[in-house]
């Protein structure tokens, strides 16, 4: 499955230069963008290397920080002189964002969030159980009781007349 329809709008967004999609444990899974520019082959020696630094980086933080409030938290920035990092925790995955400086991490919220629904939403359509069998509706019991009816005995089902007197049906 490609992951293109959860990092393409990401990296479509100025001042995103890559963007990434790792396990909960930092293993790149997949990516779109580039760290240095276009073309640059060193790229794809470092990914492994800023999944893993992300991911140890937010366990650590919610080990540390997560007793002291309600949950873990499920993203983390980080400004340096050079960059931007966002590492947002998904449900069985981590969404990394590295955006050039001067981008502002409140202009990321809104995509970083929709990028993680997206993933969420994709991996709830493919764990969804299987549909339940289709039921066969001409035999299917009806709302109300029925009466069994013995054809050989000539007994149907009791019927009611407008006078409240009630009747066997006659054949």
């Amino acid at each position: 499955m490609t992951m293109k329809w959860v990092l393409d709008p990401l990296v479509a967004t100025p001042g995103v230069r890559l963007a990434l999609l790792a396990t909960q444990d930092g293993v790149p899974i997949a990516w779109r963008g580039n760290l240095r520019g276009p073309g640059d082959a060193r790229d794809a020696e470092e990914l492994a290397g800023i999944a893993a630094l992300a991911a140890g980086w937010i366990e650590e933080l919610g080990a540390s920080v997560g007793a002291m409030t309600w949950t873990a938290p499920d993203r983390i920035e980080m400004c340096a002189s050079g960059a931007l990092m966002i590492a947002a925790r998904a449900r069985g995955a981590l969404l990394l964002v590295v955006a050039e400086r001067g981008v502002a991490p409140e202009d990321l919220c809104l995509p970083v969030d929709a990028a993680v629904a997206r993933l969420e939403r994709g991996s709830d359509r493919a764990h969804a159980p299987a549909p339940a069998p289709r039921r066969d509706l001409d035999n299917a019991p009806g709302l109300l009781p029925s009466h069994p009816q013995d054809p050989a005995a000539g007994v149907g089902p009791v019927r009611t007349t407008p006078s409240g007197a009630t009747r066997a049906p006659t054949n």
